[in-house]
């Protein structure tokens, strides 16, 4: 089934939300299989679920590490 544009837009915001989980986003798109969510995220460039956890946690660091540095 073809993924509507209104679709990939919602898959381009929610991917990117590190608070957004596999069953959210399973919930959001209930007739798309995870396999069908990923490979859509694939063709669109999006990186793993992984790797934008690891951007959140990178980034919550720093930002922690700059208040303590800052004081």
């Amino acid at each position: 089934m073809k993924w509507m544009r209104e679709e990939v837009e919602i898959l381009k915001r929610l991917w990117m939300n590190p608070k957004v989980t596999k069953e959210d986003l399973l919930k959001v798109f209930p007739y798309r299989s995870w396999s069908s969510i990923d490979n859509q995220r694939k063709s669109l460039g999006l990186p793993s679920r992984s790797e934008v956890l690891e951007r959140n946690i990178n980034r919550d660091f720093l930002k922690r590490l700059l208040d303590v540095v800052e004081g």
